[in-house]
């Protein structure tokens, strides 16, 4: 290792560190089911509960 380089792990845990948070949390659908807190703020439902009310109504 040539010193004065950080290692290539902790470059990686740095940038992960100060990247978005909000993709990686899981959050609970109204249906029990565990999904992205971005799939939540995007549908306000999980795949399964969109998929059922696109059923509904049509």
């Amino acid at each position: 290792m040539i010193v004065g380089y950080e290692s290539s792990t902790q470059k990686f845990r740095e940038r992960t560190d100060a990247s978005v948070v909000f993709v990686l949390r899981r959050k609970k659908c109204a249906c029990g089911k565990e999904v992205t807190a971005k799939q939540l703020t995007q549908y306000s439902a999980c795949r399964t509960c969109v998929a059922a009310a696109i059923r509904r109504v049509a």
